[in-house]
């Protein structure tokens, strides 16, 4: 008995429940690979958020100095509250900028800005020194493995 092509595409009803689940298991486990790498680079982009305010601070930390011979901030300002010219009118997953007078932060010596995650699994700091080196740490001064996953 000859089958037509018609005839054979209407006898195949469907899928087996096993080729359902090979289908479902090689989805989760696709998931459970891509899940942990997407937030990754999602907290690198807000790592790289911050790294651009504490740029736009030392610019405005630098022009203070070239005007007064010293930095603003003395121990820790907060940013709006200093005599510096540069205002966010909304600074996304991190705290509001510090400013320091060239001083040591944690382990990292002439630091000018610091600004802190907020929210996030993992909390850290970020810090800009006058010399533009930016260090990244736990929030007291300890190193933060999310750290290195930046670079810093």
């Amino acid at each position: 008995m000859k089958m037509t092509l018609l005839s054979m595409i209407r006898k195949s009803g469907g899928f087996t429940l096993s080729e359902l689940m090979v289908v479902i298991v090689i989805t989760g486990v696709m998931a459970t690979l891509a899940i942990p790498r997407y937030q990754g680079m999602v907290e690198h982009a807000h790592a790289q958020d911050g790294t651009q305010v504490l740029i736009t601070v030392l610019a405005s930390q630098n022009r203070y100095f070239m005007e007064n011979g010293v930095y603003d901030g003395g121990g820790g300002t907060d940013l709006p509250n200093s005599n510096l010219d540069v205002t966010f009118t909304n600074i996304n997953n991190f705290n509001t900028p510090l400013v320091y007078s060239d001083v040591a932060v944690g382990g990292s010596p002439n630091v000018v800005v610091s600004i802190e995650r907020s929210g996030g699994s993992t909390p850290y700091r970020l810090m800009i020194s006058s010399a533009g080196q930016i260090t990244c740490d736990d929030g007291g001064g300890s190193p933060a493995s999310i750290c290195t996953s930046f670079g810093y």
